[in-house]
Formats: structure tokens, C-alpha cells, sequence
């Protein structure tokens, strides 16, 4: 029993003091649930729905509908819909080609640039500013182009 008094002691002296003061807590700026829903957006990368951090962007166009056109470029950081695992965008596009195709002729038309090659499967980077979401959209409609996936590092793991 005095054991279980002493223990208890011990326990509620490090939770009184580890209590934050009033002065503590008013140096914290605490944004509502409501607007951190309204300062992220929806984006789908190859058919996976990613949270965006809702910002205006240069590749923001608009109509006059107002009708925004979703924009991912390279150094953007996407997380997952649970907001667990956060995601760097890399800039690369990981596309699978069919039959025989000049590669130097297909990554000049695309405004690409080989980065690995294995098979036929290739890694092509995008240019920094270049909006990858149209940019795979259009990959994908090419005859020879059997897939195109936007390459995403996953910012929990270290790979140096």
C-alpha cells in the first residue's frame, strides 16, 4: 500500500508540472478543424484521392465558370486522405511503352528527360515548373504508351 501511495505521489508531481500556464498556451496559434478542411483540396494521382494544401498557384487557370484546373508540381507535398503519410512530389513519371519506340524522339516531344531505363520501362523526368497532371493525362493518350504514373516519395522514409 505504501508503495502504491509513493508511486501515485510521484506520478501527480510530474502532471502538475507539466502543465502549461495560461502565458504558455497564448503563444500558440490554434487553427479550427473547419478551416484546415478549407485550406486543403482533393487531388487524384494515378486513381488515388491525396489531400493538396490549398494554395493559388501560377498553374491555377481560370474560365469564366470559375472551373479550376488541379495542378501538381515537382516539390509539392500531397499526404494521404488519413493525413498519416505525407508524400514529396518528385517530378518523375515512371511510363511503360509498347512496341518500338525512339525514346530520345518520344521524351524531346514530351518535354522530358531519361532518367533510367529498364526494358521497357522508363523513368523521364519533367521540367520544375511543369504541371504533371496534364502532362501524364496526355502520356496516357499515346498509342504506344501502355501505362504513366506520377512517381511519389514517401516522406517517412529515409533514403540516405
Amino acid at each position: 500500500m505504501k508503495l502504491l501511495i509513493l508511486a501515485s505521489s510521484f506520478l501527480s508531481t510530474s502532471v502538475l508540472a507539466s502543465q502549461p500556464s495560461v502565458a504558455d498556451l497564448s503563444k500558440l496559434s490554434i487553427t479550427p478543424v473547419e478551416a484546415l478542411k478549407l485550406a486543403q483540396k482533393q487531388v487524384m494521382i494515378n486513381g488515388v484521392v491525396y489531400q493538396q494544401k490549398a494554395t493559388q498557384s501560377l498553374n491555377k487557370q481560370s474560365f469564366s465558370t470559375d472551373i479550376e484546373i488541379p495542378s501538381l508540381v515537382i516539390g509539392e507535398v500531397v499526404n494521404s486522405t488519413d493525413g498519416f503519410t505525407a508524400y514529396d512530389v518528385t517530378g518523375e513519371i515512371i511510363v511503360k511503352l509498347a512496341g518500338d519506340v525512339d525514346l530520345e524522339k518520344f521524351s524531346k516531344d514530351n518535354n522530358l528527360t531519361i532518367k533510367q531505363a529498364y526494358k521497357n520501362f522508363y523513368i523521364l523526368k519533367s521540367g520544375d515548373k511543369a504541371n504533371l497532371l496534364p502532362l501524364v493525362e496526355q502520356l496516357q493518350n499515346l498509342p504506344n504508351v501502355v501505362s504513366a504514373t506520377i512517381d511519389l516519395a514517401d516522406k517517412g522514409i529515409n533514403t540516405h
